[in-house]
């Protein structure tokens, strides 16, 4: 178990507090990025693994978790300052940037900040990363949750 898992764990998905959400792929909603609890206290990447729409509009998702390191936010935050700042909790930066080479270097950078994260067996049900429905544990899918 790692340090998410013994986190998120120690508190009902009900009572965490979202610190700040950075949302780098979007589609009818958030589908992957990261984001920083203030409580529990930590910082992970998400990534949509399941989603299913009831047929009136409805969307449920779930989301794998891997860890990332404390401050890896906040470098991420620094990384895309070019697109702006976060006025909210919730960031979704337009990615458009004055050059290819401005893109391509934060993008880089991005990756880099997000190689730092690690495996977990976690996933979140959420629909705005604001309020957490479920927290569970599911299997790893080698593809889209390994670091």
């Amino acid at each position: 178990m790692n340090n998410l898992e013994k986190q998120l764990g120690s508190f009902s998905p009900e009572t965490w507090k979202t610190d700040q959400v950075i949302i780098l792929d979007w589609m009818d909603g958030p589908r992957y990025g990261v984001c920083r609890l203030e409580k529990p206290s930590c910082e992970f990447v998400f990534d949509c693994v399941y989603e299913s729409n009831d047929g009136e509009g409805l969307e449920t998702r779930f989301f794998g978790l891997r860890e990332l390191p404390t401050g890896a936010v906040q470098k991420l935050i620094m990384a895309l300052s070019r697109l702006g700042t976060p006025t909210g909790t919730i960031w979704v930066p337009r990615w458009s940037f004055a050059t290819e080479q401005e893109k391509e270097d934060a993008e880089a950078t991005v990756d880099q900040i997000l190689s730092l994260s690690s495996r977990s067996t976690l996933a979140v049900q959420t629909d705005d990363f604001r309020s957490f429905l479920r927290c569970m544990t599911i299997p790893l899918h080698p593809e889209r949750l390994s670091a």
